[in-house]
């Protein structure tokens, strides 16, 4: 197997300096996504017309533009499917995959990995980096500036100190401080259980824990998923659900945030609007 995807991408070589693909003068990068992330950000800054193929997960439940993906191929994120489609870009998630970042490489085609980033801030910058890789920077300016309006509006209606609140994903993950996740509950007005006793990054709080110390709120996220799995059973443990019994129950559609995009701020939206019908103002 290795030795036919070797003479594969030998044949793909030679094609390419024989008959390299041509590119007129100012046109658009053609442009290609290999994660659900990646493809966010591309629906959202790139023409569709440049766009070569997003990943096999861009119609799914977790991809909030999965409307605007149909009709655009899709490719499981192989070298061959990429090169054979001429993507000048290739945009992944950081370190996800290394291999191919090396091969794309190798054959002129430019690699952006976007960054595991915690803060809004940190999505703006990559908003205007790949806007203007894309040859569309007018595209990303404008979305930042549309967030930085919509997150003006959160922040002056966000309570100074809202309620201590414990987040989980389906499968029973958490999330402290220096994650998106929490960046966003506190944009919200809500306060982070997990940053507040000192839990940094993607870690869990057992259970045993919040029984103990029960927390005045819980916020949720991809309990809506349709994929049902043991690495999802937490969303059924009876725990916890006698737990969350009578105290609110924030939930955030896992599609505005299966990475650190614009689309966190949907996210902290989603979280303000419930945190504010909660109390009632």
């Amino acid at each position: 197997m290795r030795l036919r995807n070797a003479h594969l991408l030998a044949m793909l070589f030679m094609g390419m300096v024989l008959f390299p693909p041509t590119a007129q003068a100012g046109a658009l990068p053609r442009v290609a996504a290999v994660s659900v992330c990646a493809d966010q950000f591309l629906l959202m800054l790139a023409d569709k017309r440049q766009i070569t193929s997003l990943s096999w997960q861009a119609e799914s439940p977790i991809s909030f533009h999965a409307e605007a993906a149909k009709g655009i191929p899709q490719n499981k994120g192989s070298a061959e499917e990429l090169l054979l489609q001429n993507a000048e870009l290739v945009v992944m998630n950081q370190g996800s995959a290394a291999a191919l970042k090396d091969v794309l490489q190798r054959f002129g085609v430019k690699v952006f990995e976007l960054p595991l980033s915690v803060r809004f801030g940190e999505v703006e910058e990559t908003v205007l980096k790949l806007s203007e890789e894309l040859g569309r920077p007018e595209r990303g300016a404008a979305l930042v500036a549309e967030m930085r309006a919509r997150l003006a509006a959160i922040e002056s209606s966000a309570p100074e100190k809202g309620p201590f609140a414990l987040y989980y994903r389906s499968g029973g993950g958490g999330a402290g401080a220096d994650t998106f996740v929490h960046t966003v509950m506190e944009e919200a007005g809500l306060r982070n259980m997990q940053a507040e006793i000192g839990h940094q990054g993607w870690m869990s709080l057992p259970l045993e824990h919040a029984v103990l110390d029960p927390p005045k709120a819980f916020v949720t996220s991809f309990f809506d998923s349709p994929f049902a799995s043991v690495r999802s059973a937490f969303r059924f443990n009876p725990v916890f659900w006698e737990l969350a019994e009578g105290k609110p129950l924030y939930e955030v559609p896992g599609e505005f945030w299966p990475c650190a995009s614009p689309l966190l701020v949907n996210a902290a939206e989603a979280l303000a609007d419930q945190l504010r019908k909660e109390s009632g103002s």
